[in-house]
């Protein structure tokens, strides 16, 4: 990014996919829905935007949490 306001628009946008990820998922929760394709369909949201919220982070010098508990022990 060549400033901060260009990485905090990029990073809101993956906050945001997450946040609505979330939602849905504890809907559903609350709904009694968590097993089925409603419930698999989620839970690949949110892997999804887990996955791209980790990738959009890395080039910025982050460690994957898998790694820091490691160097911690």
């Amino acid at each position: 990014m060549d400033n901060t306001e260009d990485f905090r628009f990029e990073a809101h946008k993956y906050l945001l996919e997450m946040d609505a990820a979330v939602t849905e998922l504890m809907m559903l929760v609350v709904s009694g829905k968590t097993c089925g394709a409603q419930w698999d369909k989620a839970n690949a949201r949110y892997d999804n935007a887990h996955t791209e919220w980790a990738r959009f982070l890395r080039p910025m010098g982050a460690v994957p949490m898998s790694t820091k508990m490691h160097q911690a022990t």
